[in-house]
């Protein structure tokens, strides 16, 4: 029985290795815009495009226009025109004036990045890009505590891995059959720990990605943001697997 337990632990730890305990180092960076930050146009653009050097989930993806007077300016519904790096949202006319573009993306690989810059109409406007860019920012980042939570939940769920994985290991090889059995308890708390983390790690990377606060990590609505992305799919395809290894 604990041979059998144990083939089915060093399954389910192959799967839990193939989907992802973190994200990689390296995430999206935004390589082009139209307009350009800092730009002086003569005329109203009729879109905003932010062409980055890697894919991008387009479902997650946010683009904010604010005039000097910190009013938000009503843009189109996210799109990608040339490729999966790119995304562009339309612009109605503008007046001459300052204004700040707010942005929020989600990689391929989990990583959600944010940015703000500006851009003028006209050469008129007396505005502080800097300040105005600093006071419309804020709502573009999720809250520190959410980072904070998040880097727990994927510390719980490596640390059940870890344990999942060496047990599975021993186990095949057929040398700690006693030593399995009377350290059934730490298997057990083990797999908590893989799923806890697992599903706190799906809810905060949802709190993340809508730049909101812990609570955001408990909402149906934010869970519907992202349980079609790529990352979420994997971490619960692991967590479909810790479930059947834990009922086991």
């Amino acid at each position: 029985m604990i041979r059998r337990l144990s083939a089915a632990a060093a399954t389910v730890a192959v799967l839990c290795l193939l989907t992802p305990p973190g994200h990689a180092a390296a995430h999206a960076g935004l390589d082009v815009s139209v307009p350009l930050a800092n730009s002086v146009l003569e005329d109203s653009p009729p879109v905003i495009l932010l062409d980055f050097d890697e894919s991008i989930d387009l479902s997650l993806a946010s683009i904010q226009l604010f005039d000097s007077q910190e009013a938000v300016i009503a843009v189109g519904e996210p799109r990608q025109v040339t490729d999966d790096s790119t995304v562009q949202v339309s612009v109605p006319p503008l007046s001459d004036g300052t204004f700040v573009i707010v942005w929020r993306v989600a990689s391929e690989d989990g990583h959600v990045v944010d940015g703000a810059f500006s851009f003028q109409v006209g050469t008129a406007s007396q505005a502080d890009a800097g300040d105005l860019i600093e006071r419309v920012s804020g709502g573009a980042s999720a809250s520190g505590a959410v980072g904070w939570a998040y880097g727990v939940a994927r510390f719980l769920a490596l640390l059940g891995m870890l344990v999942v994985v060496g047990a599975a290991i021993f186990g095949v090889a057929g040398s700690v059959d006693g030593v399995l059995r009377s350290t059934t308890w730490v298997l057990r708390g083990a797999l908590i720990a893989l799923v806890v983390g697992t599903v706190g790690s799906i809810g905060l990377y949802g709190a993340k990605a809508v730049a909101g606060n812990v609570g955001d990590a408990f909402s149906p609505e934010v869970w519907g943001k992202v349980v079609d992305t790529h990352v979420v799919r994997m971490l619960l395809i692991r967590l479909a697997f810790a479930v059947v290894l834990g009922v086991l």
